[in-house]
């Protein structure tokens, strides 16, 4: 476990004491602090757990900013064809 700053430490205090498995689990939990806890901890069922998470959130981000450009695309009288899916 290596924690750089003392923001670190006490985010990471935090979530301990709320309970590591509980917070990850919680929607709400940020990007930062997932990768907090996954470099503060050696479980590697978790660290993969957390990949998983942060892998599912960038992919959703991804396709709503396809989504949202397809709109724009539309509302400007452009055709967005084939080249991106989703």
């Amino acid at each position: 476990m290596t924690l750089e700053t003392l923001d670190e430490k006490l985010r990471f205090m935090v979530l301990l004491k709320y309970g590591l498995s509980k917070a990850i689990k919680d929607n709400t939990i940020s990007d930062t602090d997932l990768k907090l806890i996954q470099k503060s901890v050696d479980n590697k069922l978790i660290q993969r757990e957390i990949d998983n998470i942060l892998q599912n959130r960038t992919h959703k981000k991804v396709v709503e900013k396809i989504k949202k450009y397809k709109r724009v695309q539309h509302l400007n009288g452009f055709s967005c064809k084939g080249s991106i899916t989703v």
